[in-house]
């Protein structure tokens, strides 16, 4: 049987799956973006290579 991978269906092709941790009344999940070596601004079209910040989000099922 093929192993499947909950993460990789639920993730867009740029994130990657870390780890997950147990959170309050589900897990949190530690994710990685996969940066290029340079991206294409969507204002000016031009490429950068500016690689800043941190995000924190929650998701909650419904």
């Amino acid at each position: 049987m093929p192993e499947f991978n909950l993460a990789d269906e639920m993730l867009p092709k740029e994130l990657k799956f870390v780890s997950s941790k147990v959170f309050k009344n589900g897990y949190l999940w530690d994710v990685v973006k996969m940066r290029n070596v340079f991206e294409i601004c969507p204002r000016c079209a031009e490429k950068y290579s500016v690689q800043c910040g941190k995000v924190l989000v929650v998701v909650r099922e419904a």
